[in-house]
């Protein structure tokens, strides 16, 4: 009976370590890696343990800190002026001190409806790739993106404020 009780049990652990290995991930590069965000009840938070996960849910993502991006939403109007490898600016909220400059990568080609605007006004995606990196910045920070859609040398710029029409 011991003997019978012993390969059971060497089999029982057998069988829960091939449990645990199914359990671990394995990413394919180095990074940080970064929860996403779900529902919970009606709440948006981040995905915790315990948390029911379905086949095919991102949980989470592994970003290389050494190569940043900004994913951005841009009005529809504002994005017909803009093309891939323009300069940009990123100002992060957190540091308000921090500026970095950025190119644009990728512009999407499918317009979406804003959470924060009528159903009328589509935005577009626009990724932005830092050309520095800063040791403050993380996944997640917000940000503000100012893009160069064009530039003139030896020109005088003033505030809109400033200009007046008269009639003559």
């Amino acid at each position: 009976n011991a003997e019978i009780e012993v390969k059971q049990g060497q089999i029982e652990l057998r069988r829960a370590e091939a449990n645990a290995n199914r359990m671990v991930l394995k990413a394919p590069i180095d990074g940080m890696v970064v929860m996403q965000n779900m529902f919970r009840g009606s709440e948006f938070d981040q995905v915790k343990v315990g948390d029911q996960l379905f086949p095919g849910f991102p949980f989470m993502q592994i970003v290389d800190p050494r190569s940043m991006v900004v994913n951005a939403n841009v009005n529809q109007v504002d994005v017909e002026r803009m093309r891939i490898g323009m300069k940009a600016t990123v100002k992060f909220d957190a540091f308000p001190d921090l500026v970095l400059p950025a190119k644009v990568y990728a512009i999407g080609t499918v317009a979406k409806s804003s959470r924060y605007r009528p159903d009328w006004i589509k935005e577009m995606a626009v990724v932005l790739k830092l050309e520095h990196i800063d040791p403050r910045v993380i996944p997640d920070l917000s940000v503000s993106v100012d893009v160069v859609v064009d530039s003139e040398d030896d020109t005088t710029i003033v505030p809109r404020e400033a200009v007046q029409y008269m009639k003559a």
